[in-house]
Parts: C-alpha cells; structure tokens; sequence
C-alpha cells in the first residue's frame, strides 16, 4: 500500500510541476481536454474489443490461474515464473521463461472485480494505453519544450497507430502497457528532479523514480533500458542546455538496481528459462545477421503502414531465416543501421532533439535481438517480429513525426488556404489510421487473415509445421463450412501424416471425421492425446517443440469431441467422463451441456443409439429435467453425472 501511495503522490509532484513551467489555468484546461478528447477516440477506435472473450495466455494469467483465484496465493508471483499458476488442465507445464509479478498482482486485482468476465480487463488494457499516450504528451512539453501542437499529434499517433493495436486491445500484452507507463513516469519523475528539485525534494524524486522504474522492470524485463535512456538524457542534457554531465552519476541507483535484479532473477530465484533454439540450428552470426532485418520491417510497419494487415499482405516483410545469408534485406538492414548512427553523430550538433529520438529508438530497439529466448513460432524458419515489441521503441518515433508535422504546419503560418489543406490532411490521415487500428484490433488474431497469409508464400518458404497450420485451416474455415467433407478429411490426414506429433492435427481430423460421422475413428484418433502420459509427451517433443503448448490450446476440444464420439458409439459412462474433463478445462457449459443432451439421449431410455438416424432422434428428445439438467454444469458434481442421470446407461 505504501508503494502504491509513494507511485500516486510521485505522479501528482511531475504533473503539477509540469503545469508550474505553464502559467495560469489555459494549459491544463487545454491538456485536459485533451486527454478527455483522446480516451473518447481510443473507446471509439477500440470500442469492439471491450467485449472480446480472453485468448488463452490472457485465460491463463487471470481466471485460469490458481495464484490468482486464491486470495492469499498473490505471495506466489513474487518467487515464481510468469505462467507458473496457469491451470491447463494437463500436467505439462510450458516454461515461459519470463519473471513479471506486477503484471501478475494487476491481474490478481482485476480478477477480485471481475472474476472471469472480459469487460474490465479489456477496458483497463485500454485506459493505460490512454494513459500512456497522456504521458508521451507530457514527456513532450515539458521535458522537450515542444508546442502543444506538436506533443498532441505525437500522443495522438501514438494512441490510434496499428502497430500498436495488439498491445492496446488485448490483455495477454497487459505487461507491455504496464510496464511502458512505469517506465514513462519513472522517466518524467527523474528528469523534472535533476531540473528543479533540491535538498530533500531532491532524494525524494530520486526514490520516487527508482521506485517506478524497479515496478516498470517487474512488470516487463524491457523495462532495463531505462538507465542507459537516461545516460542518453544527461548527454542531451549537456548538449542542449549545459547541464553538467557530472549530473549523470544520478543514474547510478538505476544501474544498481538492475543489478539486483538480474542476481535475484537468475541467481536466486533460478526460474527456468527457455530458448526458442535458433542457435542450436543456425550459427551465432547467422542469427544476429538475420535479427538486424528486424530494424527495416518494424520502420516499414511504423512509417509506411500498408493496411489494417500488412504484415500479412506484404510477406517480403517476414523475417525468414537466411541460412547463407545472400538476402539483400540483411545488408540493406546493416546499412539502414549505419545510416541511423551516422544520422546521431551528424544531427547531435544543430539538431540534439531529432539525434535524441533517433538513439531513443535504437536503445530500446536493442532487446529485439534477445528474441531467441521468447517462444511463439510454429518453425524455426521464421524469426519472430511481433508489433508489440516496439511500443516502447516506437515512442521515439512517434515523437520524431509528431514534430515533423507540427514543422510542415507552422510553415504554412502566412497561408491560410495551405493550413486548411494542411489540417484536413492531418485529420484524414489520423482518421484513416484509426479505421486500421480497428479493423487490426480485430483482426491480429483471425484465422482467416493467417490462413490468407499462408497462400501468399511461397510453398518452399513455410517450414512442416506452417504446411500443417495451411492444410488444418483450409479444412476447418473453408472446406467444412462448405460442406466439402471429402476435402476436409483428405487434408487433415496431410496434416496428420506431416505432424504426428501434433495433436492439433489429429483434433483436426478428428473434426472432420465427425462431420461426416465417423466417430469411431474420431475415438480412434483422438483417444492417446486425451491424457497422454508425460513420457510420451517428452517423446513427441524432441519434434515438435511446440507440442506442450498446443496440447494446451486443444486439450478442452479433445476431451469435448472424444466425449461426443464416445456417446455416439455406445459408452455413455466413458463419455460423460470425458464431457467432464470438458468442462474442467473451460469449455463453453452451453457445448457441454448440449453434448450431455446427446449423451442421454443416445445412451439412455430412448436409445438413439440404434435410431435410423441417430442425429435427428437425438434433436427431437427434450431435455430430461430442467432443473435436474442445471446441475450438470456445476464441476463439483460431474464426476456424478451418471448418477444424476439415474444409471441408465
């Protein structure tokens, strides 16, 4: 508690010393508005993913996760991984290798209001999003000097960009807004401290920083950037305004502090880490030279935003692994390199705030190249470059451009028709970038935008499991739906063939093979990924690295499907067993109630078991007992359900 007060009464001393360097009420009637303005288009740009159900890694973080539900287990996120209290239903664990307790404790508070509903934890991703975009405004005017104009197109691009919709929509990315507003004000304490304060104010705005910035550190590990960004600060500084850079030696608590975290990360914790395993198939140089692409693709999603999907319409922009590092990408990437450094060292003189932001984007660019230990791809083809890791980088960015437009403005002063044309453009294009932002706010998870991808490169380039995903995704949104079965099996048993040691494949064809109701080979297919043991999993593992985790994402549609096929193939009691591990591992209680349905009505008194047609005999018996059949969706009692039931099968 005495934290969260010091954090509240710390960010009231920057902001009030923010308004003390603008006098009277305009600014901060004007900044308010402001704010206000901006929170109204973000709800509006993002208003559809207020009620956007969880994906998995937000479900396991929050309702899914033992430390959570539990009261008095928040002590856990302190001494334990990331996802260590993710409750998957399986006793495989994925070792995610990230230490993020802040993050978790938010978690644990959303949870005491909103239990697993994903209205607040949608809106609260949203509000530090705003939040965040308020204080790169902030950071603007009053470290910067920069025109109100200019910090409110910044904030402003910042907000609505697409490149920063997963992190703004999408709770499982709750780390990266959180950690980024600690770090920002962290960033704002310490600068106006050095500037203004003296004596005991002094000490108590260092403290105050540091406090933020350890908060920002447990919340992200990106969050370690920030003492070399304030070494950057007191260069600026010494440049600019010649403040001594004796002053630097302020950030020596930062370096102090990110030392004992690394010990009490690795030393003594020792969590287990993980590594994606780019270097146990490539070279060291092989991975670093083709890390550098990473620079080019995130400015081309920055700068040259090609549609509410261009990763996906443009796959030139994928980060494929160059074995023999031929790819002119990687050498125009190194040259790129060169040019922004150079550009530091020749703007440094007569431009320090440009030359700033550029080295602002390079020094938190720089944890990309760490990207060998983060999981997420299907192969080893591909080196990941998710669009959330730049929104902390990006922020120099967004300030470059911001300023550069007010630039463009104000030299059509004497011009008022050019302003007019000038403003109209602006408020088209920041409108166009919020349409994106919606529609890829939407879209950063479809499976259609995936699937669309997966055409558009090259057969050659897509690594076995990327073949799989293509034939798995093809049967289940295209040849399904439109009833071609033949199709949606034939290429499932590809994907079976290519991966048997995946059981998203077998789930896959188990699907297919339901459709056209086979359910004893759905059984078949479907019964060694029910509860495989641990030793079978470590086997399918020296293949299939992402194994683990995709048992994750599919064991509750396992146990679902088996419990249907089993129903269908006349063991009631196996089935409602299964249907019972169903509901333990969150799916929907309306799908399992329905399949409890055709449990009774197949297995039970009317026996639609031995019916013509057992689909339509199952459709035209009414539920057994209303009041009776409620029951069936309380997990306390579903290992009864047979009982309850009244053993007739």
């Amino acid at each position: 508690m005495l934290i969260v007060v010091r954090f509240f009464s710390c960010l009231s001393m920057g902001i009030s010393r923010i308004f003390s360097k603008h006098p009277g009420s305009i600014f901060q009637a004007k900044f308010i508005a402001f704010l206000l303005s901006l929170l109204l288009v973000i709800l509006i740009v993002y208003h559809e993913a207020l009620v956007t159900p969880l994906n998995s890694d937000a479900q396991l973080l929050s309702y899914r996760n033992r430390f959570v539900i539990q009261p008095g287990m928040w002590k856990k996120f302190w001494i334990s991984g990331f996802f260590d209290g993710a409750q998957t239903g399986t006793e495989f664990v994925q070792v995610s290798g990230y230490y993020r307790p802040v993050t978790n404790m938010l978690f644990w508070f959303i949870y005491r209001l909103s239990a697993d509903a994903p209205f607040l934890y949608n809106l609260a991703q949203q509000l530090i999003h705003w939040l965040n975009a308020g204080l790169i405004f902030l950071i603007a005017t009053s470290l910067f000097s920069a025109p109100f104009l200019a910090a409110a197109l910044s904030a402003a691009l910042f907000a609505i960009h697409p490149i920063n919709a997963f992190a703004a929509t999408n709770p499982a990315a709750l780390s990266d807004v959180l950690f980024l507003f600690m770090y920002l004000c962290s960033f704002l304490v310490y600068s106006r401290t050095i500037l203004f304060l003296k004596g005991r104010s002094f000490m108590a705005g260092i403290a105050a920083s540091l406090i933020l910035f350890t908060l920002s550190v447990l919340s992200k590990e990106m969050g370690v950037t920030l003492p070399a960004l304030l070494v950057l600060l007191h260069l600026y500084w010494f440049q600019t305004s010649k403040v001594p850079i004796k002053q630097a030696i302020w950030t020596t608590p930062f370096w102090a502090v990110c030392s004992l975290y690394f010990v009490w990360r690795f030393s003594v914790l020792e969590l287990p880490e993980h590594s994606l395993g780019y270097t146990d198939v490539y070279s060291p140089l092989v991975v670093y030279l083709n890390l550098f692409k990473h620079l080019p693709i995130y400015l081309s999603r920055i700068l040259l935003p090609h549609g509410a999907d261009y990763p996906e319409l443009v796959p030139a922009f994928i980060n494929f692994v160059d074995e023999k590092l031929t790819s002119p990408l990687i050498y125009l990437s190194l040259a790129l390199l060169c040019v922004l450094l150079l550009s530091i060292v020749i703007l440094r003189n007569r431009h320090p705030f440009q030359a700033f932001l550029i080295a602002w984007f390079l020094i938190t660019f720089s944890p990309v190249l760490a990207v060998n230990k983060i999981s997420g791809s299907l192969g080893l083809n591909v080196i990941i470059a998710q669009e959330r890791w730049v929104y902390l980088p990006g922020i120099g960015l967004f300030l470059l451009l911001g300023h550069m437009g007010y630039r463009l403005y104000h030299r059509t002063k004497s011009n008022q028709p050019a302003r007019w044309i000038m403003v109209a453009g602006i408020l088209i294009l920041y409108a166009q970038l919020g349409h994106m932002a919606a529609i890829h706010a939407s879209n950063v998870e479809s499976w259609y935008a995936i699937l669309r991808q997966y055409y558009l490169i090259p057969e050659e380039k897509l690594s076995r499991l990327d073949r799989v995903n293509k034939l798995i995704l093809y049967s289940n949104l295209v040849a399904l739906p439109m009833g071609h079965q033949e199709i949606a099996e034939a290429r499932s048993r590809q994907a079976v063939d290519l991966a048997p040691d995946s059981p998203i494949a077998a789930l896959a064809l188990a699907n297919a093979l339901a459709a056209a109701g086979k359910w004893d080979q759905v059984v078949k297919e479907l019964s060694a990924w029910m509860s495989p043991s641990k030793d079978w999993i470590l086997e399918k593992h020296k293949t299939n690295f992402r194994v683990i985790d995709d048992l994750h994402r599919s064991h509750g549609a396992i146990a679902y499907l088996l419990g249907r096929a089993l129903a269908y193939t006349g063991k009631g009691k196996l089935a409602v067993s299964a249907l019972c591990k169903a509901l333990n591992r969150h799916v929907n209680r309306q799908a399992i109630a329905a399949a409890l349905h055709e449990v009774y009505a197949l297995n039970g008194p009317s026996q639609c078991i031995h019916a013509e047609n057992p689909t339509e005999c199952v459709a035209a018996l009414p539920e057994p007992n209303i009041k009776e059949w409620e029951k069936f969706l309380d997990s306390n009692l579903c290992e009864t359900w047979h009982d309850l039931l009244g053993e007739q099968f």
